[in-house]
């Protein structure tokens, strides 16, 4: 009996509001839920999917891993993330990052 495949659904919301729906399946979908699991307190995360696959259905857009080419990155710390996450924050927010 074949097993089928784990998969992760989310959606995310872009700073002017508009909501992405996210779909992850197999081992991004695993990476994706551990790193969740390992950081409950984390309450902003940034996402970045390489080479994943944009569809839209219902007017509404959808990304998902694209087979073996995708690469996911969460929180990555590269300098521009931070950046990233502190031009998100509502003008009056303190600094959560």
């Amino acid at each position: 009996m074949s097993q089928l495949p784990e998969s992760s659904s989310s959606s995310l919301n872009r700073s002017r509001g508009n909501k992405i729906y996210l779909t992850l399946w197999d081992d991004y979908a695993r990476q994706f839920n551990e790193y969740v699991e390992l950081n409950k307190e984390a309450n902003r995360l940034v996402i970045i999917l390489q080479h994943g696959r944009l569809s839209y259905f219902k007017d509404k857009p959808y990304v998902s891993n694209n087979y073996s080419v995708t690469r996911l990155f969460i929180n990555d710390h590269e300098k521009s993330t931070p950046d990233f996450k502190l031009r998100q924050l509502p003008a009056d927010s303190s600094n959560e990052s």
